[in-house]
């Protein structure tokens, strides 16, 4: 890693919107994680803005874990 270029982060999971959309709604209800959505290219994104100076790779890390969960669970 290198010293990041700006605090904020998108990222998908697979290429399904609605996935992205349903995965979004489970991981704010939850209230553990807050991310939005956005709209690059045409195509839904999932969009983090890391402002806690405290925010570090476990967090992130969790983050996307749990992300792949809801979107397993969401396929099923």
């Amino acid at each position: 890693f290198g010293p990041p270029q700006s605090n904020i982060l998108c990222f998908r999971h697979g290429t399904d919107g609605a996935l992205m959309d349903a995965v979004r709604r489970d991981l704010v209800a939850e209230g553990r994680f807050y991310v939005t959505r956005t709209t690059l290219r045409g195509e839904a994104w999932l969009r983090l803005t890391v402002m806690n100076p405290f925010t570090d790779e476990t967090d992130l890390t969790s983050l996307l874990d749990r992300v792949e969960a809801l979107a397993r669970t969401r396929r099923t």
